[in-house]
């Protein structure tokens, strides 16, 4: 699968850096830390979902991720996966 350059990583800290590997159920979950959960971004942002640990918020080790928690109006904890427009429609399984 095509490296997409418009799916990135939020950190905790705000920073954003491109997610480089293919978009894989192994690459997401250890991007997040743990089993994904598809959360939809706020209209603005476009047609994206945003990719977060199912169970962050019970883990005590994660931190508050503001920025994630503002795309998506849901408090995140932990680093996030924000999948382009493209990589949303392959995750969903929508034809391109």
């Amino acid at each position: 699968m095509e490296i997409s350059k418009d799916t990135v990583i939020i950190k905790t800290t705000g920073y954003q850096e491109p997610f480089l590997k293919d978009i894989s159920l192994d690459s997401l979950q250890e991007a997040v830390g743990g089993n994904i959960e598809a959360l939809p971004v706020v209209p603005s942002a476009g047609d994206r979902l945003l990719l977060v640990d199912e169970e962050g918020k019970l883990k005590n080790d994660f931190e508050p991720n503001q920025r994630a928690s503002a795309l998506c109006r849901h408090f995140v904890v932990g680093d996030v996966v924000l999948l382009s427009e493209a990589d949303t429609k392959l995750f969903r399984g929508d034809e391109t």
